[in-house]
């Protein structure tokens, strides 16, 4: 089997690199006090250019791991299709030219323009973080997803109730009730969602503010978070993105490198965000990377369950006592008091998306945490 262009290009650099070297060495052998100037630049010049390509091959290198463990650029071509069947992007209406991608935007709650990262960009993220990504895949985190973050969640739950209304339309049995999401807030009554009701990450900001803060850790890039969640093997069957159910004899762990013990069901938010926050340490937490989801991602993840399964997320059956509750780590109310759940639930005509309002103290033996 002929060798790929990476292949063939990775190995050419190699060499070229290794006759640099060999320069290189030669060079430092000869060049004294007594030198001229131009010996020490010229040594200078090599060093970065060792460098430089040393760089170059370590990138072509992880393109082809980032394919064998994460399949990226598949998965990237994916969420662009499922981020426009479901209205989320809007597409610049320009002329198809060869090798010019086509320009995809989202509208953001600042009223700024947030384009669609290219494949370019996520691989040059993926990068950046591929010591941990590395980890994460071998513990199961390889779905990829793109999250517009920067996107006012009012409108993105007015396109994600459009898709569940399209998928009523096309399924007989897709029972979905009038109001297909609901907001409860602590007190029992329900509202509309209202961007001004949520904050995130650990600085407790607003999202238009936490859209522009400057520091402190973020996972959001230009607008769009990228997410990568677990999957696993249940018997012969991928369980794609779905919360595991394990009684506590059945706890198992995943990863060869760093074990990772599955969270189970039952714990309070306050609980999960103490499990995640040694992962945010600089020590070999199992959890580290982890920051969990926020009600963007469980709904850009929701479509993609429906796509791949036919099922919903998280849903529940209260007459059965069972089913997912997936509690959202990353978004809490403006007092900082509470966070919020998200459920797939029977209601009086149909079914419904609820989203309700949990105290960080208060725990429920349906509810769990994805990551």
């Amino acid at each position: 089997m002929p060798e790929s262009s990476i292949c063939l290009s990775s190995r050419a650099l190699l060499y070229e690199i290794g006759e640099m070297r060999q320069k290189f060495i030669k060079l430092y052998g000869e060049v004294g006090l007594d030198s001229p100037r131009s010996a020490y630049v010229e040594l200078k010049t090599l060093q970065d250019t060792i460098k430089k390509n040393i760089d170059v091959l370590s990138r072509e290198v992880w393109s082809v791991e980032a394919e064998q463990l994460l399949h990226l650029r598949k998965q990237y071509d994916e969420q662009v299709q499922l981020l426009t069947d479901a209205y989320i992007v809007k597409k610049v209406p320009t002329v198809e030219t060869p090798g010019i991608p086509q320009r995809y935007y989202i509208k953001g709650i600042d009223g700024r323009e947030y384009d669609l990262p290219s494949f370019e960009e996520v691989s040059r993220i993926a990068y950046e973080k591929r010591n941990i990504l590395r980890i994460k895949a071998d513990q199961g985190f390889t779905k990829f997803f793109l999250v517009p973050f920067a996107m006012s969640l009012e409108e993105l739950a007015g396109r994600f109730e459009g898709h569940l209304v399209r998928h009523r339309d096309k399924h007989q049995g897709f029972a979905l009730a009038d109001q297909p999401i609901t907001l409860f807030l602590a007190s029992g009554e329900n509202e509309p969602l209202r961007d001004d009701d949520f904050v995130y990450g650990e600085e407790r900001l607003k999202k238009i503010d936490r859209l522009h803060a400057a520091n402190g850790e973020s996972t959001v890039h230009n607008g769009w978070q990228m997410l990568f969640l677990q999957t696993y093997d249940q018997g012969k069957r991928i369980q794609p993105i779905q919360i595991r159910r394990l009684s506590a004899a059945e706890g198992d762990s995943v990863g060869t490198k760093i074990p990772r013990g599955t969270i189970d069901f039952g714990k309070s938010p306050r609980e999960y965000a103490a499990l995640l926050e040694t992962g945010r340490a600089p020590t070999d937490s199992a959890y580290q990377g982890e920051f969990g989801m926020t009600l963007e991602s469980w709904m850009i993840a929701c479509i993609y369950y429906m796509q791949t399964t036919g099922n919903m997320l998280d849903s529940v059956y209260f007459s059965q006592g069972k089913g997912n509750i997936c509690i959202d780590s990353r978004t809490a109310s403006v007092d900082s008091s509470s966070t919020y759940s998200v459920e797939w639930s029977s209601h009086d005509d149909g079914r419904q998306v609820e989203i309700r309002q949990q105290s960080m103290t208060e725990a429920d033996s349906r509810a769990g945490l994805r990551t």
